[in-house]
């Protein structure tokens, strides 16, 4: 899990789930890519993984994906 925040906002990213809270509520979004979850990790919480290769990000990936797919399946017990 990564968190930030500001005084407008906050930003969690746990597994594939990015929340995002400011003044209009909170937004819960599936991050269903490896693209856009290396993208949201490097613009919004500074995390560019600069010291992975690209086999290390793809392993990470699965990794988590693989994760999430057993949370959502053990929540849907």
């Amino acid at each position: 899990m990564i968190k930030n925040r500001n005084e407008a906002e906050g930003h969690e990213l746990r597994g594939c789930i990015w929340k995002k809270l400011d003044r209009s509520g909170m937004t819960k979004t599936e991050i269903q890519t490896k693209s856009v979850w290396l993208e949201l990790l490097g613009e919004q919480f500074g995390e560019k993984l600069v010291n992975y290769s690209g086999l290390e990000k793809d392993q990470l990936w699965k990794r988590v994906q693989a994760d999430h797919e057993e949370w959502k399946n053990s929540s849907a017990k």
